[in-house]
């Protein structure tokens, strides 16, 4: 019988202490979505063109990269482990390459391009630590019962982040360009705080997994490794679950990068106000925080999937209604902030089902592959972002849209999109999760059979 839901049983020390991580790295995150661009053309005042190619070259490359890491992760066999050997890896150079970012650099054009380019690259650090951070959900919570509760506690830490970047962030820079005497150095300074905050993070998962992770083991006549050949990898990666799971999740991703890159323009040409941005994003974080709270409970009560289908359809029907009442400001950002109660059900939960297919995998099969297919499921975000670029720029063009020449039909666009075409990947979502087929009971009786298994080879 599952044990009642309770502060003592969701807020678990090792909950919090986990979720602390990610409290310091979408401060990272943060930093790097709101000013690197800023920090190019208006700090280190590179011309346009320029800061314009080491963005776009630089996404690219860390696209690239992206599709790669699984394959490179699954292939390694660190002492130390996979989760603790990547996070390290990939929080430190995050780290390095977000105070570069963020440091005044002086010599020719060539100099600060390359300088430049590879901060932006060893981003990709980021992406690099926050694949096996994710996986340690299985580690931290090997009873699938408490999953939703971790996850849930990382969102809400996530949320405190959020809202600390969000009322502290301008007087903290202010601060520090004072302090220091130049406005490139104060951003330089506040980045290598945010950095140490990222290790520090870090080494707090990476002690409480110390000892959960092995190495593979070494065949006893070759002395080699057992190495899974990149067909076994891509074959595990392409099931019912899997499947069900990435669909699901990319309508969430595609509508958080989509919302938050059109609301400049909604308010701005829609509203007419950009004061309400700002109540937007504040009361939307306070939002996520509670919907964190809640979603254990009722994931409890109705399950994983049923709760990331519930909150899909509450945010579906939020903007739906802001499409209707959408030219009222305040009735606009109620709703859109309202939204986000359905959004951080399914995401506080999200992460849960996947590390129930990554472990059903390795029930069903005896391999393996959880650092692969942890990566498999980051590239959603990646896809996302690709569907968020293309929707945003080929819809707003599809409606004529001209900032120096506005018309009524440009701004019934930005409704459309900003309403309709989340809405769209949301249903979407919602198809895929009646499809996914893993429920606690079915993975505590794969666990059984898998543990019986491995008890009889054991014995024998």
């Amino acid at each position: 019988m599952a044990n009642k839901l309770s502060a003592k049983t969701i807020y678990k020390k090792s909950f919090v202490l986990y979720g602390l991580a990610n409290t310091f790295s979408t401060l990272r995150s943060q930093m790097n979505s709101n000013y690197q661009q800023f920090f190019l053309n208006s700090v280190a005042m590179l011309p346009a063109v320029m800061a314009a190619n080491i963005s776009t070259i630089s996404s690219i490359v860390g696209l690239v990269v992206s599709l790669l890491l699984g394959f490179i992760m699954q292939k390694s066999n660190p002492k130390m482990g996979r989760f603790r050997f990547w996070m390290l890896f990939g929080g430190c150079l995050s780290a390095i390459t977000g105070i570069m970012m963020f440091t005044p650099v002086g010599g020719s054009d060539t100099f600060k391009y390359i300088w430049y380019m590879v901060a932006i690259v060893g981003g990709v650090g980021y992406s690099i630590f926050y694949t096996p951070y994710t996986g340690c959900i299985s580690l931290l919570a090997p009873d699938v019962e408490d999953r939703t509760s971790l996850t849930g506690v990382r969102l809400q830490m996530n949320s405190i982040g959020k809202l600390f970047w969000s009322f502290f962030q301008v007087s903290i820079i202010a601060a520090l360009v004072g302090l220091v005497g130049s406005e490139a150095w104060g951003y330089t300074v506040f980045s290598t705080i945010i950095s140490v905050a990222l290790i520090i993070g870090i080494l707090i998962v990476c002690r409480q997994i110390k000892g959960m992770e092995k190495p593979d083991e070494k065949d006893a006549k070759t002395g080699k490794t057992h190495s899974i050949p990149v067909g076994t990898m891509i074959k595990l990666a392409l099931n019912r679950p899997m499947l069900c799971c990435c669909v699901g999740s990319l309508g969430k991703s595609v509508c958080y990068s989509l919302v938050y890159g059109i609301m400049a323009y909604y308010y701005t040409y829609v509203i007419g106000d950009m004061s309400g941005m700002t109540w937007y994003l504040t009361a939307s974080t306070f939002i996520q925080l509670l919907g964190g709270v809640v979603a254990p409970f009722v994931s409890r009560k109705i399950g994983g999937k049923w709760t990331c289908i519930v909150g899909y359809i509450f945010y579906a029907a939020a903007l739906v209604l802001s499409f209707l009442f959408g030219t009222n400001g305040v009735a606009f950002t109620a709703l859109m902030s309202i939204g986000m109660f359905g959004y951080s059900l399914q995401h506080a939960t999200d992460s849960a089902l996947v590390a129930n297919v990554v472990d059903w995998s390795y029930y069903t099969t005896g391999i393996n592959c959880r650092a692969f297919l942890y990566q498999v499921t980051s590239m959603v975000a990646n896809l996302s972002n690709v569907i968020k670029s293309a929707c945003l720029g080929y819809g707003l063009a599809l409606f004529g849209f001209n900032a120096e020449a506005m018309t009524d039909r440009a701004v019934f666009g930005i409704r459309v999109i900003t309403a309709f075409v989340p809405t769209f990947f949301l249903v979407l979502g919602i198809i895929a999760y009646l499809f996914y087929p893993l429920t606690n009971a079915k993975m505590a009786q794969y666990k059984a059979e898998f543990e019986a298994k491995q008890k009889s080879r054991s014995d024998g």
